[in-house]
């Protein structure tokens, strides 16, 4: 053999040998990639899954207190309006069932105080929209019940007649609605709600 022969048959095996190599190396490289690939993907998976569960129950837990916020802002607004309703009352009635009206008005300016004090500290729950039309009426409310207090006379009882029509019932039924959508009880309805 001379040495032409020699180099034929040696590039023949390296190329052959290279041939055969890539071959093996894509086939198992292939496979070895796919396996890799598959447990760092089942490893994010599981990050994920565990990031989501705590992000779920993050959303649950503030779900939570947002209920109860709201379920305490309308129960403080509810409690003030049975009192307004109590202080409309006719001076014979109040007399029946022993009320004083000037005490019924001091309770109502404290339940005011205390609802404008809880929507203070707990506004971020709820709307800024439904926070301010809130903290309006009982600003205007505490207003008229110092009126009141001050000249008992019918005009300024007038004037709260109108105000809870006008205002309280409509911000009590609006809250309720708001609140409804907010927990997922109701969903809004644009074309109702724009009427």
């Amino acid at each position: 053999m001379n040495a032409i022969e020699i180099t034929i048959n040696i590039t023949i095996s390296i190329l052959a040998g290279t041939a055969s190599g890539f071959c093996a190396f894509k086939f198992l490289g292939k496979k070895w990639v796919e396996n890799w690939f598959a447990k760092d993907l089942k490893r994010y998976e599981h990050k994920l899954d565990v990031l989501k569960i705590k992000d779920e129950i993050k959303f649950n837990i503030l779900h939570k207190e947002r209920i109860d916020i709201i379920k305490k802002l309308y129960q403080l607004f509810f409690d003030l309006n049975e009192s307004v309703l109590h202080s409309m009352m006719p001076t014979e009635m109040q007399n029946l069932i022993q009320l004083k009206e000037n005490d019924l008005l001091i309770g109502n300016r404290i339940k005011s105080h205390e609802i404008q004090m809880y929507l203070l500290s707990n506004d971020i729950y709820i709307p800024k929209i439904l926070v301010d039309r809130i903290a309006g009426v009982c600003y205007t409310f505490d207003s008229i019940t110092k009126s009141i207090m001050k000249d008992n006379s019918d005009g300024n009882k007038k004037r709260l007649d109108d105000f809870y029509i006008e205002k309280v019932r409509p911000l009590l039924e609006g809250m309720k609605n708001e609140f409804r959508v907010l927990l997922g009880v109701e969903f809004y309805d644009k074309e109702k709600n724009d009427e």
